[in-house]
Formats: structure tokens, sequence, C-alpha cells
């Protein structure tokens, strides 16, 4: 049983998050091969706060123009600190974000980790700037309301980049709302709690890392190693 079910689009990330005390599991895609496997680690909210920014540091871009991949930066996209980098003393600290976007006709596209384009179900190649798949608007993900279609999780060692295309005839200059909660947690590691969240006796929220694209992902040094699941084994506890 999951803590929160998010069953459209469009229920805003604020119905998303969790509180103090709740379960949150994250998963890697391990092998999408013959044999998918994933591997999960599991952590309890120990201490929640608001996370929340305006980022209005984005360059206009021209008609049916596009802003390559980077990360939000202090100083501009791409340049000066990651605003959404933890720091290495915040090995348990997770970031769990909406992200609402302005004006319409600009799509975002993110990649996370930073050189993994997120990918949908029916596509073999990861994802551009441009496609028309794999993106969020202010339609899916309004500005004052951000929503879970642009949900997106940070932790210590993972970046995540955003890109953007103009869809209109008339220059844009996006503006983002970044909102959610961010998470200091304890790994779960007893082998008994665990399997009594995978049998559904315990509620836990699973957020999937990197969208369902494999990649070589990095985990803080300071967790400990995370339980591999099968396919048919995560598919009955997504049920």
């Amino acid at each position: 049983m999951a803590l929160v079910d998010p069953k459209a689009l469009n229920t805003p990330i604020a119905e998303a998050v969790l509180a103090e005390n709740q379960n949150l599991a994250l998963i890697f895609p391990v092998d999408i091969g013959k044999t998918p496997s994933s591997e999960l680690y599991f952590f309890k909210v120990l201490r929640r706060f608001p996370a929340h920014w305006f980022y209005d540091l984005l360059p206009s871009i021209g008609a049916g123009g596009k802003l390559d991949f980077a990360y939000l930066g202090s100083t501009g996209h791409g340049s000066g600190d990651d605003i959404l980098a933890i720091r290495e003393e915040r090995p348990f600290r997770i970031l769990h974000l909406g992200v609402g976007v302005e004006p319409g006709g600009i799509r975002v596209y993110k990649a996370i980790p930073a050189d993994v384009p997120q990918t949908g179900f029916g596509y073999k190649t990861p994802t551009k700037i441009g496609d028309k798949f794999d993106f969020f608007d202010k339609t899916l993900s309004p500005f004052d309301a951000p929503t879970v279609a642009s949900e997106t999780v940070v932790y210590h060692k993972l970046s995540v980049h955003f890109g953007f295309l103009n869809t209109t005839t008339a220059s844009q200059t996006p503006l983002l709302r970044i909102f959610g909660a961010g998470y200091d947690c304890v790994q779960i590691t007893s082998m008994d709690i665990i399997n009594r969240i995978l049998a559904g006796n315990i509620p836990c929220r699973f957020l999937t890392i990197g969208g369902l694209a494999l990649f070589t992902y990095v985990v803080p040094p300071d967790w400990k190693k995370g339980v591999i699941l099968s396919e048919k084994e995560l598919e009955k506890i997504m049920k």
C-alpha cells in the first residue's frame, strides 16, 4: 500500500509530498534487458521542511528556439552553483519537488541524472529537446500549482538538468516555480521492516529515479546497499 498514489498527472505536488515519520523508497533500474530488475533504497522521513524557489534567471528564447540541457545555476542557466545540489554533509537529505512553468508555449525537458534525459515507455532513444514527447508545460504543471507531471527527486550525488523549447512565434522568457519538500531521512536497512513494506503491511511511497532509462547511478557512500527486486517482484508491490 502506497502512502500517496497520484492517479493523474495533474495531481498537485503538494498532495504527493510525505509527512514526517512516513516512508519512501527510491527505485533505480539495474537491468532493462531480458531479465529486468531494480535496486531499491528505503528511508523514513525524520524531518520535513518546505522547498520553494522562483527561478527567473533563464534567458529569453526566440520563436521556435531551444535552450540546451543545463543545471539551474545561482547566476543563470548552467552558471554559478546548482541551486538544487545537496551538499556532501547531507547524505540523507532528499528533495521531492514539482516544477511549475510560465508562460504557455514553453516545453520543459528534464535530464536526471544530468546526462540521462528521461524517456517515455514507447521510445528506444533518449529524449531530445524538441521531441513531441517526454516534456511538461504550463498545461501539465501550471506555475501556480506544480503537479506530479514534473515530479523530481534529488539527493547528494544526483543532479538534474533542464532544457527548454519555445513553441510560439514570439520570444518568450521561461519562469519556473519549484515547489515541494525537503526530507532529512534515516535509511531503513532492517530486512524485517523492508519485507513488511514489500508485503504491503507498512505504507511506503515508491519513486523511480531517472525515468525508465538504464544508467550507471551513483549514491552517497554513506548509504547501505540497496535491495534488488525482479520485474515481477516490483510489479507486485506497485499494484
